[in-house]
């Protein structure tokens, strides 16, 4: 059986993965939810568009027409490197930094650069730190910047549509759902606190993260008498949401590792709000039990499950999580933490960046999208709703 065809138009223009999950929730009307993961792997749909005129608009319908629902050889957008330097016919080496680029010693790689006619398919004997060594020599050349990309089998998500913009010039776009899981290792990160990693991916503040009290409200109205509300649940479960963006190899590997984690809603994660929500008001030993913030209303009716464990961000970098046990107002300007733990460290008001509050959350849904800038730059749109837990 011949191989399957290589996708040799290179990904441009709005190119994503859409990551997707699929975790059963179980939660009764008024307590605890237990989140079962039931995929090893995400399905993964990657969509990339461009621009095709003259013949390689008509190759480009011709490939569609002939081969549309059959497997393809699909070059990975979003990940691979650029060459560093021109490859002559011939050539048994790929030069470029290889960290993260999922190219994996014995499937194959692919040639991709602006001109379709010239993408390669090409075997891949051995993976080093600098550059790809080839199984078989190159049989075109291809240009310094030409994209070094894995590839992948997969097949269209649907049909695309071919827009007639002139009579001899297409805007394409395609969606390709990858019949291989990705090599990516879940990874939350090195941070925990009561047994659950804690999110510390940076926040991309180019768009406002918000948070969100979110309740289980259910509503009965008949139409002749005052509608009847419930709080099923008697608190609120937060929904907090942010973007975040990696923008070199080691973060996108960072990002991509906490998202195979999450697993979509399957794991749980300590989620901070992002926010100033204490500020301390005196210094406080390493030993010390309890410490001083400006009055926050803390002490005032019960206190939900959403303001019992904080995060301490330092100036020097480090962190601190503290559980509050009870709150006290020594005076009319200031409240009183008693906390779980020594601080362990002495802390002054000067030093510290921001107290925030954490809540344990999963992530809101299933699914996720990442949108590539180009290889190593990669955001994604992040939700996370609280989840209701023992104390």
């Amino acid at each position: 059986m011949a191989e399957p065809q290589l996708w040799p138009f290179g990904g441009a223009g709005n190119v994503y993965w859409q990551l997707e999950w699929l975790t059963d929730v179980l939660q009764a009307s008024a307590g605890l939810a237990h989140h079962r993961q039931l995929r090893d792997h995400p399905r993964v749909r990657v969509g990339f568009d461009g621009l095709a005129t003259g013949g390689d608009r008509r190759w480009l319908e011709n490939l569609l027409e002939r081969n549309g629902g059959r497997s393809w050889r699909v070059p990975l957008p979003g990940v691979g490197f650029v060459l560093a330097a021109p490859l002559p016919v011939g050539a048994g080496s790929a030069p470029g930094a290889t960290a993260g680029t999922f190219i994996r010693t014995g499937a194959q790689a692919a040639l991709v650069s602006d001109d379709p006619r010239t993408a390669e398919a090409v075997g891949v004997g051995d993976v080093l730190p600098a550059g790809v060594v080839l199984s078989a020599p190159t049989i075109s050349p291809h240009g310094a910047g030409t994209r070094v990309l894995p590839v992948f089998a997969g097949r269209l998500g649907g049909a695309p549509v071919i827009a007639r913009f002139t009579g001899d010039a297409a805007p394409w776009r395609v969606e390709f759902d990858l019949e291989d899981p990705l090599p990516i290792t879940a990874d939350a990160g090195a941070a925990l606190y009561r047994n659950w990693p804690v999110l510390e991916l940076p926040v991309d503040w180019s768009t406002d993260p918000d948070w969100q009290p979110q309740r289980e409200l259910q509503g009965v109205d008949y139409g002749t008498a005052k509608p009847v509300v419930s709080d099923l649940l008697g608190q609120s479960r937060p929904v907090i949401r942010r973007h975040c963006t990696a923008a070199n190899g080691a973060e996108v590997m960072q990002l991509l590792g906490l998202l195979w984690a999450l697993a979509g809603r399957a794991m749980p994660v300590w989620v901070h709000t992002q926010a100033q929500d204490l500020v301390l008001s005196g210094s406080a030993g390493a030993t010390a039990t309890t410490v001083d913030v400006q009055w926050a209303g803390l002490g005032i009716g019960p206190r939900p499950p959403g303001r019992r464990d904080l995060r301490i961000a330092l100036q020097d970098g480090s962190v601190l999580y503290r559980r509050v046990t009870a709150v006290s107002s020594p005076n009319a300007g200031a409240e009183r933490l008693a906390l779980d733990a020594a601080l362990g460290v002495p802390v002054s008001p000067a030093d510290v960046r921001q107290i925030s509050w954490m809540a344990l959350c999963t992530q809101s849904a299933d699914v996720v999208r990442i949108n590539w800038w180009r290889h190593d730059v990669a955001e994604v749109a992040l939700s996370f709703q609280a989840v209701p837990h023992e104390h």
